[in-house]
């Protein structure tokens, strides 16, 4: 039988969403911005720690272009949080700290891909499937190493 990780989550929370439908189907949906942050980290019940991660995603238009009609055809920003536990014994601040910025986010961000879905369906829009994203190749994870 499989050992249960020594790092685990609660369930995690919509926090926010904000949906704007555009009059403009015809362009791409926007480059993708993510913002990842913790709470500091704390000593729980169990003899082990835990910080809140939220995660927020939204679609970006180019800034540079101040035209009505280049407008993304629908805006977007979703935010979920959660609860990370993990054992102090088998798990040290720095193992917590890549832990919940590559499996957190990668966590969390399975979340997002029904509802932002969903949304974007219902408004008539065309498919928006979240892509698949690779946080472990990132230079803030390199920051920890």
């Amino acid at each position: 039988m499989a050992k249960p990780s020594a790092f685990q989550f609660s369930n995690p929370v919509l926090e926010k969403i904000n949906f704007k439908l555009n009059d403009n189907n015809e362009l791409e949906t926007g480059k993708l911005s993510l913002q990842f942050g913790t709470t500091d980290f704390k000593e729980d019940e169990e003899g082990g720690k835990s910080a809140k991660a939220r995660l927020i995603i939204a679609n970006e238009k180019d800034e540079k272009v101040d035209d009505s009609q280049k407008q993304l055809p629908y805006e977007f920003s979703v935010t979920y949080t959660a609860v990370f536990h993990w054992n102090k014994v088998d798990i040290n601040d720095d193992q917590a700290r890549k832990l919940l910025y590559v499996n957190g986010q990668a966590l969390l961000l399975s979340y997002f891909r029904p509802i932002i879905n969903t949304i974007v369906r219902a408004s008539g829009s065309p498919n928006f499937n979240l892509p698949f994203i690779d946080f472990t190749n990132d230079e803030n994870v390199r920051n920890l190493e």
